[in-house]
């Protein structure tokens, strides 16, 4: 299938110019696209050790659809076949025993009403190609002045903005379990026999957002980073191949903590990912 061409670029089209960039402790002005956050460095508990984590700009959301296929079309108009070969998506990997995906196998990259769902399906050389031209773009924004690198998060650094910056709440939001005081579900993920059903002192129960097994990327609530959906909704790929992070939407609420981990072998419809930059001198 052509790639749908998309008239606004949903994740470039709006620059900010910010303050102050850190950057391998250097101070740095640059332009950085909308929807990505700063994370400040620090130091948190890693098991027995202490870890320091430079600064880092990360992306508030998943990468969606819409984002997705931008990339696609760009490949495409420049007839880069290769990179189109390694970024296709996997449609088929919907078709899951025991559970009926076909309209997602049909709708779910193709349709708009999913244009701001999170991109599954790719494998995790795809992922960092997908990196590797958000760079060329951020430093094309910044006419070359900077050494820019997208690239995909390590585990410490997912870690450590998952939890705020090291705090010990065992999910990105403040308690320990999965809905607010009114009753509000926190994350996307599989909820059968719920063990934090009783949890909270409210009959007040909804979840308006999940209308489909996935939620939008920007959906439920923002940590104070700034970003969504680090617990659940798809897991999230880091730098160490073959990992992923936060659990998903067919995880239980003790799979969707800060500290979640699985393992993978392919691309899934699970199974998505989040960039992060970094600027440095030239």
């Amino acid at each position: 299938m052509k790639p749908i061409r998309i008239a606004t670029v949903s994740l470039l089209i709006f620059i900010a110019s910010f303050p102050s960039v850190f950057a391998q402790k250097e101070k740095i002005k640059a332009k950085v696209p909308k929807g990505f956050v700063y994370i400040p460095s620090g130091s948190f508990l890693d098991g027995k050790d202490t870890i320091s984590v430079d600064a880092f700009w990360m992306l508030k959301t998943e990468v969606t659809n819409w984002d997705y296929q931008e990339f696609l079309y760009d490949l495409q108009n420049n007839g880069n076949i290769k990179a189109l070969e390694i970024a296709a998506i996997d449609t088929l990997k919907w078709r899951t025993p025991m559970a009926y995906n076909e309209p997602y196998a049909t709708y779910y990259h193709r349709h708009p009403a999913f244009k701001k769902y999170p991109i599954v399906n790719i494998s995790y050389a795809a992922a960092q190609l997908y990196c590797e031209w958000l760079a060329g773009k951020i430093s094309d924004l910044n006419k070359g002045r900077f050494i820019v690198t997208a690239r995909l998060p390590s585990r410490l650094e997912w870690t450590y903005a998952a939890s705020n910056g090291g705090k010990t709440n065992p999910y990105s939001w403040e308690g320990e379990y999965t809905r607010n005081k009114k009753g509000a579900w926190m994350a996307n993920y599989f909820r059968l026999n719920e063990e934090n059903a009783d949890s909270v002192k409210t009959h007040t129960f909804y979840d308006s957002l999940n209308e489909h097994i996935m939620a939008p990327s920007q959906s439920y609530f923002p940590s104070k980073f700034g970003l969504y959906n680090m617990n659940g909704n798809v897991s999230e790929m880091i730098q160490e191949k073959g990992i992923a992070m936060g659990g998903h939407w067919k995880s239980k609420a003790s799979e969707i903590k800060n500290t979640s981990s699985e393992k993978y072998s392919e691309s899934a419809c699970h199974l998505g990912f989040r960039p992060v930059i970094t600027f440095s001198k030239k």
